[in-house]
């Protein structure tokens, strides 16, 4: 169908694209998608959320606006679109070019892309997710953790994904309600925790 002939049209475009940014930017990390499914595009119109790893979405940011400039006219409002993923490719550029403690010249950066994009996410229809929040936390926070590129880890994404697939099967008053809801709670694991090892404390 139409959808099948779009994603092939957008496959040839992404290998092209993968093709022309190795030669003008040989330095620039780059994180290649081998596929390009309808799967991994979305199979609903409630799911359709482009599904990727953190490497990978950087790599597809700079191909999605690169697209968005080139068919700029099928947008009903490009410059805002183009405004959008600019901000957001700002963010990356600037935490990969400094160090673990970003100057306050580059902060600033941060904050003012981090704004636009806030400011015309509405514009072109982007929702509200949890990666907005954690996009926002890591610059209000980077005085003090330092650049987010160096204080977070991708080596344990594959294995907390298998976590979350465990967790997600467990039953729910053995997860949630034991472990999740009471965390906090005075009755919680880590109060107990914390009289035990008063106790102990006193002991000695």
């Amino acid at each position: 169908g139409q959808i099948a002939v779009n994603i092939s049209h957008c496959k040839h475009e992404m290998f092209q694209w993968y093709k022309a940014e190795k030669a003008a930017n040989p330095l620039r990390p780059l994180y290649e998608l081998k596929e390009l499914t309808r799967g991994m595009l979305g199979d609903s119109f409630k799911n359709n959320t482009l599904r990727l790893k953190a490497a990978e979405s950087g790599t597809m940011l700079r191909f999605a606006c690169a697209m968005a400039n080139k068919y700029s006219m099928n947008f009903e409002n490009p410059a805002a679109t183009l405004a959008a993923g600019a901000a957001l490719i700002k963010y990356i550029d600037v935490t990969r070019s400094h160090s673990l403690n970003v100057p306050i010249n580059a902060q600033q950066e941060l904050v003012d892309a981090a704004n636009t994009f806030m400011r015309l996410r509405h514009v072109i229809g982007v929702k509200w997710i949890p990666k907005c929040h954690s996009m926002l936390e890591l610059i209000i926070t980077i005085r003090r953790f330092g650049n987010p590129l160096h204080t977070g880890c991708w080596v344990d994404e594959d294995l907390n994904h298998d976590i979350a697939l465990v967790a997600g099967c467990a039953h729910n008053s053995v997860f949630c309600k034991r472990v999740l809801s009471s965390f906090m709670s005075k009755h919680g694991p880590t109060a107990k925790a914390a009289v035990a090892a008063s106790k102990r404390s006193r002991r000695s």
